[in-house]
């Protein structure tokens, strides 16, 4: 009786667990890539252009529009026209770039900031088939109308820590070199993020400890902008860090000043 009753518990676990994971992940992660359409374009419209969008991506190979991939490029409907029985749409594709800044010796970070680099006019018809394509040249113009754009669609500054490592590696005169590193991912407009890292160091003479920690200072961070800090410093005896692991190492987002 209890072989049977475990043959008929875990597919129902397992299948509540795949459920959640698709609708609470899967499907979010989905619909993040998805261009955004606003409700005055009307909904028999929408579905014509998200048709659209969708037959767009699957003619142009070039660029990369996995879901789960954090180097995809990325749709935004920047205009529409809609006449009787036809409409006219414009596609902007974005890609992410990165930058290195070292705003302080030992701690720099990288920050991630979307890029403009292709444009498309679209003639569709109520069903979402492309009648007419056109590359659209873009200027300095185009770039800003773009970034204005997406800025006054996003949501406010939204923070969150990811990626989180420590690695330490032994240097001559018995040194030790410990490395920190994460991201803080942005989800909304631009903001400021004020980050704070902080590990134990044990005298072993003395066996009393001290705490090492960034300095605080507030960083600007782009509209869905990632910003990758890096904190490095060098102990030699007595002094030894206690951070062999991420989990002893204190890594928080402060309130910035004003």
């Amino acid at each position: 009786m209890e072989t049977i009753l475990n043959y008929l518990f875990w597919p129902v676990i397992v299948g509540i667990i795949i459920l959640i994971v698709e609708y609470f992940v899967i499907q979010p992660l989905r619909k993040a890539n998805e261009v955004s359409i606003p409700p005055s374009v009307g909904r028999d419209w929408a579905t014509a252009i998200k048709t659209a969008v969708k037959k767009f991506k699957a003619q142009q190979s070039g660029y990369i529009w996995l879901w789960f991939l954090p180097n995809r490029n990325t749709i935004t409907l920047d205009e529409w026209n809609i006449q009787k029985g036809q409409a006219t749409i414009m596609l902007s594709v974005y890609r992410k770039i990165e930058t290195w800044e070292t705003p302080v010796p030992g701690l720099a970070h990288r920050v991630t900031v979307p890029q403009l680099i292709a444009r498309y006019e679209l003639l569709i018809d109520r069903t979402g088939d492309i009648r007419r394509l056109n590359s659209v040249v873009i200027t300095t113009n185009s770039q800003s109308n773009y970034s204005q754009q997406l800025k006054n669609s996003l949501p406010p500054t939204t923070l969150e820590i990811k990626n989180r490592s420590v690695k330490t590696e032994k240097i001559p005169k018995d040194g030790i070199k410990i490395l920190v590193e994460f991201d803080v991912v942005n989800s909304g407009k631009l903001g400021k993020v004020c980050p704070y890292m902080e590990y134990k160091v044990i005298n072993t003479i003395r066996g009393d400890n001290r705490s090492v920690h960034s300095a605080p200072k507030s960083y600007a961070i782009e509209a869905l902008g990632t910003i990758h800090f890096r904190f490095e410093k060098v102990f030699y005896p007595p002094d030894l860090p206690l951070a062999d692991s991420i989990e002893k190492v204190k890594i928080e987002i402060y309130p910035c000043p004003d």
